[in-house]
């Protein structure tokens, strides 16, 4: 009767849905101005997150009207998660650079990470296990 019990509670386990009660909420700041759009992707692994393979989990256009932004990804589960998000001022979608690759337009990752360069998906991580706000300022 046990190893039925125990074979009972496994198959329960294997067939119960994960808990995708968790809200992510972004608090977006320092924006210049507000023409233009936001470009915002919310990625759960390093290949999607930096480009090498595979897509974001969500992507947003977020049209502004002021200095800051709030959006909210409802309905995730509990796991690891990295923003990328840049201000197209030109509604070009795409993210201008100079010459020599350095981002003209302001951009932003979770964590505030990517100060010296693009963010690593382990810089910008947030481990999501409940409902969480985080704030990111553009540069």
């Amino acid at each position: 009767m046990k190893t039925l019990t125990l074979l009972s509670g496994i198959f329960a386990l294997l067939l119960a849905k994960p808990s995708f009660s968790h809200d992510l909420t972004l608090l977006i700041s320092a924006y210049q101005h507000s023409q233009g759009s936001s470009y915002i992707s919310l990625h759960n692994n390093a290949a999607s997150f930096d480009g090498s393979g595979g897509q974001a989990l969500a992507a947003v256009k977020q049209q502004l009207s002021g200095d800051s932004l709030k959006l909210t990804f409802h309905n995730l589960p509990s796991g690891d998660y990295a923003v990328r998000i840049f201000h197209d001022e030109n509604d070009n979608r795409e993210l201008d650079r100079n010459i020599i690759g350095i981002p003209t337009e302001p951009y932003g990752f979770s964590n505030n990470a990517g100060a010296f360069g693009p963010a690593s998906f382990e810089d910008a991580k947030i481990s999501l296990s409940g409902d969480q706000i985080v704030t990111i300022e553009l540069r």
